[in-house]
């Protein structure tokens, strides 16, 4: 994980929206979700649930991230150091 990526999703945390991503049935996990407007937009992910949440720029929906709890990111950004 990159400084630019804790510095998108810490914005996004005090900005985006909350979108709920459904599976679309692929060979490979890939999500599909609506922006504020209705637009459809695929979103992937290493999830295999039926469902994730997302937290999405509403300006940018394609600039996006899995909702993950403050534990499982502190992990993952320590791991990468």
């Amino acid at each position: 994980m990159t400084g630019a990526e804790v510095y998108d999703r810490r914005k996004l945390a005090r900005r985006g929206v909350v979108a709920e991503a459904e599976d679309i049935g692929r060979r490979f996990p890939m999500y599909s979700f609506n922006d504020a407007d209705g637009v459809p937009h695929l979103f992937d992910s290493r999830s295999n649930t039926p469902t994730i949440r997302i937290i999405c720029d509403p300006r940018r929906p394609f600039a996006a991230f899995e909702e993950m709890p403050r534990a499982a990111l502190i992990r993952k950004v320590t791991r990468c150091a």
